[in-house]
């Protein structure tokens, strides 16, 4: 044992026997003050507050950026609606379908969408073949046995139609995703609408050699925010459709942007809710849209009978919507767009000139 070992380890001993603590000198730490721990903690905040609308910046961007997928890859399901079939897909089934889709009997009226066409091109052909196509009733609005005869895809969630950028647009078969029909509604103009008829979705459907203003600037598909149902504490200007009764005539587009901006959430007689509640269901309700107001207007839409009027293009994105154009390619297109122009956009044969800078 070295010399003085036992003695130093029994005075060590006696020491803590003793229940004394003796610092040990270079051992000991000094406690953080209170101004030490609120400077960290201002610093720490700083931060959070820099990266965090960075972060919500990035995942807005992603979100946008899915969104624009799904878009292309409905508008490519179309084109090859298109080499398949000759047309692109009619927005409802009538006397059309019977003929050129291998559909017999008499002439009805069957309110399944384009969307539903699009199945098998998007790898859903499982879904296609359990829709039941012959049935009549199938609107949303009368609840008859088309519903009935196809409640399981009534239900049934899509991910292609929906934008993770709308909270709202949850399962259970919401859409998000519409078809242009021109700058006010599908029919035909010689019914005596001169604005009716234009778009890129009509009935009876229309081939591509019938789009002669090209169709890099001709809207095939965009977006639309979903309705909040009977949520009436979470009504939304831009989200809900408005009710009208009169149907003015001729159908132009300024009178019925006029008779939007003429409403509001006080005085208005009814609210469709379920906008955008089924894919599966044709009309400006759930899966059609116009360029009547410009895309995330201020004035809400307005319908007639379900029919006539203004449905524009809606999204949570900021600045704009995402609309898919009929060469297959998707462009963000800002909320300040010029209004002639979005209604260039929106028809096939307007003969309209449009820059591309001004978009």
């Amino acid at each position: 044992m070295i010399p003085g070992t036992q003695q130093a380890t029994h005075a060590k001993g006696s020491l803590v026997r003793a229940g004394k603590n003796l610092p040990v000198r270079g051992i000991g730490r000094r406690a953080l003050g209170v101004v030490e721990v609120l400077v960290v903690v201002g610093i720490v905040t700083i931060l959070v507050a820099l990266l965090l609308p960075a972060v919500q910046r990035a995942r807005a961007a992603a979100r946008r950026l899915s969104c624009q997928n799904n878009l292309r890859q409905l508008v490519a399901a179309v084109v090859r609606y298109h080499d398949t079939h000759g047309v692109v897909p009619p927005l409802h089934m009538d006397w059309y379908e019977m003929i050129d889709i291998g559909l017999s009997g008499p002439g009805r009226m069957r309110q399944f969408s384009f969307l539903c066409h699009l199945l098998p091109y998007i790898g859903r052909s499982d879904l296609y073949s359990a829709l039941n196509l012959r049935v009549d009733g199938v609107s949303f609005k009368c609840a008859g046995y088309g519903v009935q005869a196809n409640r399981t895809v009534l239900h049934t969630t899509v991910g292609s139609f929906l934008c993770p950028s709308d909270q709202l647009a949850g399962p259970g078969g919401y859409v998000s995703y519409r078809g242009c029909t021109g700058v006010l509604d599908e029919f035909p103009a010689r019914r005596g609408w001169p604005d009716s008829g234009h778009g890129f979705f009509r009935y009876p459907p229309i081939r591509f050699d019938h789009i002669t203003d090209g169709l890099t600037y001709t809207a095939a598909l965009s977006e639309r925010l979903v309705g909040v149902g009977l949520q009436k504490a979470r009504r939304s200007p831009q989200r809900d459709i408005l009710h009208f009764q009169a149907v003015p005539l001729p159908n132009r587009t300024e009178q019925y942007a006029a008779i939007c901006a003429s409403l509001t959430h006080r005085d208005e007689k009814k609210i469709f809710p379920y906008a955008g509640r089924f894919w599966i269901f044709s009309g400006p309700l759930f899966t059609q849209y116009n360029h009547v107001l410009p895309p995330n207007s201020q004035v809400t839409d307005c319908l007639a009978v379900d029919t006539f009027g203004a449905a524009t293009a809606r999204s949570s994105h900021p600045g704009g919507v995402n609309v898919a154009f009929a060469d297959g390619h998707v462009r963000f297109v800002s909320d300040s767009i010029n209004l002639a122009v979005w209604r260039a956009l929106g028809t096939r044969d307007g003969e309209e000139s449009v820059d591309a800078g001004s978009l």
